[in-house]
């Protein structure tokens, strides 16, 4: 086995939620390696963009999942998540593995 494997971005669950007529997203980004474990301690670098902006960053948990929260909007629309960065103490990340870079919803 490879002394640095890589990482990549495994999956983008979105959700989105209203309140009257104000809405946010959620996403939950899960890291993986190649031979499918899940990576825990992954710095996720995130952009926001659609109704609302902005970027982000998050560690992984033991699952190997970081959930963002995009901030509340006024109105219904689309709200997009992209990945821009993964670090890791001991792991690389290539974003060619990725199964999923950015996701709307």
């Amino acid at each position: 086995p490879s002394q640095n494997p890589e990482i990549y971005v495994f999956a983008i669950y979105m959700q989105k939620f209203s309140f009257w007529i104000i809405y946010r997203a959620e996403a939950t980004i899960t890291i993986k390696a190649p031979d499918g474990l899940v990576v825990p301690n992954a710095t996720v670098y995130i952009q926001w963009s659609g109704k609302t902006s902005g970027s982000s960053s998050g560690t992984t948990n033991a699952s190997g999942q970081v959930t963002f929260n995009s901030g509340w909007a006024w109105g219904n629309g689309t709200f997009t998540i992209t990945v821009t960065n993964v670090t890791h103490a001991t792991l690389t990340y290539n974003s060619a593995l990725n199964i999923e870079t950015s996701d709307s919803i």
